[in-house]
């Protein structure tokens, strides 16, 4: 005949609620863990593999664990829908600016002339690959050499800038973001 399973030790099932209390579990979910982990642990508890209290211990840390896992999981659930839902709304407001912005972008375009698209292009490239699209592969790609490509880089820039303030817009009428979204330049008051 198997042996009966132990019956409950209140002072050790206090003591086992007080554990997941103190890992963070609201008192309800605690004493709801401890119940499960008894359920769970008594009818297999083994007297030659070690104590009932260390196996109850073993397994309520492990069902905190999981509580926090899952409750974690929730969480980031929960954020994706709210971000998802965030997104959705704002979508009509970053398509018209994001379709300004390409106007714009365009405007500008069309007012250079073909060597300073060229060297827009690189710069471009430039800037989008970081360390993997050189200012040497850059100068290299306009026919010119390092010196003289940073400073046809800022002759261009000085132009863009002409064109753009001759146009009454800013570098920001550039950025697809709405007017709340883009980075506000910081001025110097002092």
């Amino acid at each position: 005949m198997p042996p009966s399973p132990p019956t409950p030790d209140h002072a050790l099932l206090a003591r086992l609620v007080r554990r997941a209390h103190g890992r963070g579990l609201p008192i309800q979910e605690a004493e709801d863990a401890v119940v499960r982990v008894w359920e769970r642990c008594t009818p297999r508890f083994d007297p030659s593999r070690g104590t009932l209290e260390a196996l109850l211990f073993t397994a309520i840390d492990r069902e905190v664990l999981s509580w926090w896992r899952a409750r974690s999981a929730r969480e980031r659930q929960q954020d994706a829908l709210v971000h998802h839902e965030t997104e959705r709304r704002a979508r009509p407001y970053d398509t018209v600016a994001a379709a300004r912005a390409r106007k714009n972008q365009q405007r500008v375009l069309d007012a250079l002339e073909p060597d300073e698209r060229a060297i827009f292009g690189a710069w471009a490239l430039q800037k989008s690959l970081p360390g993997r699209f050189t200012a040497a592969q850059a100068a290299q790609r306009t026919g010119l050499t390092v010196p003289e490509y940073e400073a046809a880089k800022k002759r261009l820039q000085r132009r863009i800038r002409a064109l753009l303030t001759a146009w009454g817009m800013n570098s920001r009428d550039l950025q697809p973001l709405s007017d709340d979204e883009a980075p506000r330049r910081k001025v110097n008051r002092g």
